[in-house]
């Protein structure tokens, strides 16, 4: 069973946890704090980010998931401060992931503070879920100069993703 939660709940929960990863349904709020009929399903895993002023430190990671195609990445380094700010024009990223059967390059955009994938590559991500597959996650700027900025988490493999994804369909 799959957790069905709101914003306010998520920190007093425990959700469903398998391998150490939760999976819930979360539904978005409109601009007068009220929920609305739109889901997605949600995640906050944990990795590490090196920059020019720090190597391996903490990082928390949440994964929203409105559909097949609409994947996004929060990044808080030290596990609580935003990563990205807004910005004016958007900024590209490239997405490394491995599984166990093989490597791919996946492309998102900073919106309004997240990694936004791009459909294709969220369509990837999601496939490799689906199946279960632990996913390992290398995100970087996509930028012509050396940017030091790198973060990594991994996704474990879980079939509670399965069971999130068919709630968020209903």
């Amino acid at each position: 069973m799959v957790a069905s939660l709101n914003e306010a709940d998520y920190h007093h929960s425990r959700g469903v946890s398998s391998f150490s990863i939760m999976w819930y349904i979360k539904q978005y709020h409109d601009e007068f704090g009220d929920v609305t009929d739109n889901k997605y399903i949600f995640n906050r895993v944990f990795g590490r980010f090196s920059n020019s002023a720090t190597t391996s430190s903490h990082l928390s990671v949440d994964i929203m998931i409105a559909s097949t195609s609409q994947i996004k990445f929060m990044l808080y380094e030290y596990k609580y401060l935003q990563s990205l700010v807004t910005e004016y024009s958007p900024t590209n990223y490239i997405l490394k992931i491995r599984t166990a059967i093989s490597d791919e390059v996946l492309q998102g955009q900073n919106w309004s503070n997240r990694v936004v994938l791009a459909s294709q590559s969220a369509q990837i991500l999601h496939n490799h879920l689906m199946k279960n597959r632990e996913v390992k996650v290398a995100v970087r700027r996509d930028v012509s100069y050396d940017d030091l900025s790198q973060y990594s988490f991994n996704i474990p493999n879980n079939c509670l993703y399965k069971e999130a994804f068919k709630q968020l369909e209903n």
